[in-house]
Formats: C-alpha cells, sequence, structure tokens
C-alpha cells in the first residue's frame, strides 16, 4: 500500500527537519520499503481537451493600450508586524509550522523518488490536485495532523508546486527540503484573517484554530489582505500581510533624479530647488 497512514509513527509524532531521511517509518524487517505520501486511488479529474474545442484569446494590444490609459493600478505590499502570542499560543505556531513542514518534506519525497510509481498507476504526473486530496485523507487518519488548519497545509503543498515550476522554466533551482530552524513559518488566507485594531499602539489578529493574537502596530494596514504569513526570526514571532493596495500615478509622469548639495540642499533633474526653512537654515 502506498498509504502514509502505515509510514508514520502514531506513538512518536516528532515534526523533525531530518523526518525524510530516517527511512520509511514503520516498514519492519524483511518488508518492502513503501513510498511517503498518501493512498493513491482513482484517477486525477482534470481538463480534458478534444478536436472540437477551441479557445479565443485576448487583444493583448488592446490589453496594454487599456493599461496605459488606466493612471491606477494594483500593487502587493508586505507589512511585518512583531507578534506576541502567549507560551501556548507560541507552542501552536511552533506545531502549525512543523506540521506543514513535515508535509512539505513527504511531498517532496514522493515527487523525488516515487514519481514513476504513481505515473504507472494513474497515467498521470503527480501534482498539487493529487497531493491535495492525499492530504484530506492524511488529516482523517491522524488527529495531530487535523489540529493544523488546512490552509497552512495546502499552502505548503502549493509552495512545493510553485518551486517545481519555476525550476522545470528555468527560474529557479530545483526544490529542496525544508529544514527544522530555517524553515519556520506557515501561511494563510487573507479571507481567513481578521485584524481589530486595539489603541494607537496596538492591535490584534485572528488566525483560525490559534485565536486573537496581539501585535505592535508599527505601520497601518491599508488595501485588502491577500494572505498572512506567521514567522519566527530572531527577533521573534511576526507577521507579514501581503496588502493589495492602488497604486495610483500621474499619467505621463516621468522619473526625476535627485541631488543632494550644500549650496542647494536639494535639486531635481527638471530643474526644481528645494531650500531649508529658515528655522533649520
Amino acid at each position: 500500500r502506498h498509504d502514509l497512514a502505515h509510514l508514520v509513527d502514531v506513538s512518536e509524532p516528532q515534526i523533525e527537519s531530518s523526518d525524510y531521511s530516517r527511512g520509511y517509518p514503520g516498514v519492519q524487517a524483511g518488508e518492502e520499503a513503501r513510498p511517503l505520501l498518501f493512498q493513491i486511488s482513482g484517477d486525477i479529474k482534470g481538463g480534458q481537451s478534444g478536436a472540437g474545442n477551441t479557445a479565443t484569446y485576448p487583444d493583448h494590444q488592446a490589453i496594454e493600450a487599456l493599461k496605459m490609459a488606466d493612471t491606477s493600478s494594483k500593487t502587493h505590499r508586505g507589512i511585518v508586524q512583531r507578534l506576541y502570542p502567549t507560551q501556548a499560543q507560541a507552542e501552536q505556531f511552533t506545531q502549525f509550522a512543523g506540521v506543514c513542514r513535515l508535509v512539505y518534506n513527504i511531498a517532496l519525497e514522493q515527487r523525488e523518488q516515487h514519481w514513476r510509481q504513481f505515473l504507472r498507476a494513474t497515467g498521470k504526473h503527480i501534482s498539487y490536485p493529487s497531493q491535495a486530496r492525499e492530504l484530506t485523507a492524511l488529516r482523517a487518519d491522524f488527529d495531530w495532523v487535523a489540529a493544523i488548519h488546512v490552509t497552512p497545509l495546502q499552502q505548503a503543498l502549493r509552495d512545493l508546486d510553485t518551486a517545481y515550476q519555476r525550476f522545470f522554466k528555468g527560474l529557479g533551482g530545483y526544490p529542496t527540503f525544508r529544514k527544522r530552524g530555517h524553515n519556520t513559518s506557515f501561511r494563510f488566507s487573507g479571507r481567513e484573517v481578521l485584524v481589530e485594531k486595539l489603541n494607537a499602539k496596538w492591535a490584534r489578529v485572528r488566525l483560525p484554530k490559534i485565536g486573537w493574537v496581539k501585535f505592535r502596530a508599527t505601520r497601518p494596514l491599508e488595501g485588502r489582505t491577500l494572505n498572512a504569513t506567521v514567522m519566527l526570526t530572531a527577533l521573534g514571532w511576526h507577521v507579514s500581510f501581503c496588502q493589495d493596495i492602488d497604486d495610483t500615478r500621474v499619467a505621463g509622469s516621468e522619473p526625476v533624479g535627485i541631488d543632494r548639495g550644500v549650496t542647494v540642499p536639494l535639486m531635481l533633474s527638471d530643474g526644481t530647488s528645494y531650500n531649508l526653512p529658515a528655522s533649520l537654515a
């Protein structure tokens, strides 16, 4: 069987970075080694293309013209805030990050070592949809995996799928295993988190299955939150909000250079000069 339920030692659910390098847990002496991931069953449902299928592609020149005419656009901006979790919440953070790292590593090992077996069994290659379905079965078999919200686990599989796509396109290196102490983070979707302002300096964020966590509001949150990543750094736990904000610029505006001097404190390349206020001069 290609079932992770028989490969994970339930009595010792340790979340270590070297779990993937200890062989196959649960394999007895003389027993054939089994692949590390979930049960492969059924065909992967996907889109089918036939001779009668046609596709209409947009006019790219018209799209570019609309972009040039539009004076406002969207841009993504990451805003990092320092979290101040309780002791229980900090332990939950560590558990979330550890299980996400484990799921990423065993999914990577499945893609590396067992893609031929999966191809023979299903006629298709391993992909994010196939591993996401196996993740559902894994959560049903192990309570300590089900204790983690499903979104961070799905995001870990998406990160792996994106890493492979970038590798095959020549945009990045081959995906590597995540290690404890170096990859201590997990991510929620923006629609799942709620931010509430407490006062001028403090706010709190509600994370699924964790609850309200206080953070120091050093920068205002603008626009729509796309996702929220909780991560551990040398300075403690932080949350990074990816914001989708409006980037309004004047149509046809050109960039200018800035020169700082002594006689003229600030001179622009278009000839505009700025002097210091009289109180400072």
